[in-house]
């Protein structure tokens, strides 16, 4: 990690506040943008989201045997572009949005589980209060939660009302200092701007999202592979990856001052997907490719100074 995120200390991207959700402006006022301190705090909370992904990997036996690649490819994947190399509010969001995510695997044909369909929603909820289009994944969760099990109304509310939770504590909070203009300002009219999304203009930009969309086009296309001979807990997490894949996108059309660093959000199932690649291909095969995109991660990073 401290290989593949060098130039964020070396040759730091400067990174932006607009568009970022009220938690997310709090968090910069202890480690200021663009810092030595933030920059050491996103590679530290990648590496806690990696551990994550890997203990979470392990648990629901994901793969055919254990492993510790989903979290080596989180790593990887959320330092492929310069623009994911700095404490951004997607990449503090995707600390609960990734727990939520778990939370969703954990639901899977329980009979009676009130209080983890109530933290999913939560989960979510403090996502949004650092990146507001967050919140779209409210329809993820739906989508998942019938994928999981048979679900009713009830459950629906009570994801709603985890969602809600944060914002009311917070409503209540500075309703009491007398200040609700100012969560409306910093949360709801700075975070939400409807359908002011327009594509990068210049080719750098470009390219980067298209690797990405390349890289999401592979999965697709390999769903049909990736699916078989797994046991129907595993395929169901399966689908919620491409539900997620499929759903966050729509965040484009809600998110206000939306910049690359909304990509990231993306590399929580990509991590597991390109595993799942991974295992497939020959052991030589595999390890030229991983170092080809190590290689590629580093030189990207530089590769300003270099044409």
């Amino acid at each position: 990690m401290i290989l593949i995120r060098i130039s964020s200390f070396t040759d730091p991207i400067i990174g932006s506040v607009e568009g970022a959700g009220l938690f997310s402006k709090f968090i910069y006022q202890i480690a200021p943008l663009n810092s030595y301190v933030s920059h050491i705090a996103a590679l530290v909370l990648i590496f806690i989201q990696s551990l994550i992904i890997n203990m979470a990997c392990s648990r629901y036996k994901i793969f055919d045997e254990p492993n510790q690649l989903g979290g080596l490819f989180y790593a990887l994947l959320s330092s492929l572009i310069p623009d994911f190399l700095w404490l951004s509010p997607v990449l503090m969001a995707n600390t609960f949005l990734l727990i939520a995510m778990i939370e969703l695997f954990e639901i899977y044909d329980k009979k009676s589980g009130a209080s983890t369909i109530f933290n999913i929603g939560f989960f979510i909820g403090l996502a949004s209060l650092f990146y507001i289009s967050a919140l779209v994944l409210l329809i993820f969760v739906l989508i998942g939660l019938s994928i999981q099990r048979s679900f009713s109304l009830k459950e629906i509310l009570m994801v709603v009302i985890g969602v809600i939770v944060p914002y009311y504590l917070l409503l209540t909070y500075y309703y009491w200092s007398d200040n609700l203009g100012y969560f409306y300002s910093m949360q709801i009219e700075s975070g939400i701007k409807l359908f002011q999304f327009s594509m990068p203009q210049d080719f750098s930009s470009l390219f980067k999202v298209v690797l990405v969309l390349i890289m999401i086009l592979i999965f697709i296309f390999n769903f049909n592979n990736l699916s078989l001979k797994r046991n129907i807990q595993v395929t169901k997490i399966q689908q919620l990856l491409y539900w997620w894949l499929l759903i966050m996108p729509l965040g484009l059309m809600v998110q206000a001052k939306v910049q690359l660093d909304f990509l990231l959000i993306l590399m929580l199932p990509c991590s597991i997907l390109l595993t799942y690649i991974f295992l497939g291909m020959k052991k030589q095969w595999a390890d030229a490719l991983h170092i080809i995109i190590v290689t590629f991660v580093v030189v990207f990073q530089y590769i300003k100074y270099l044409l």
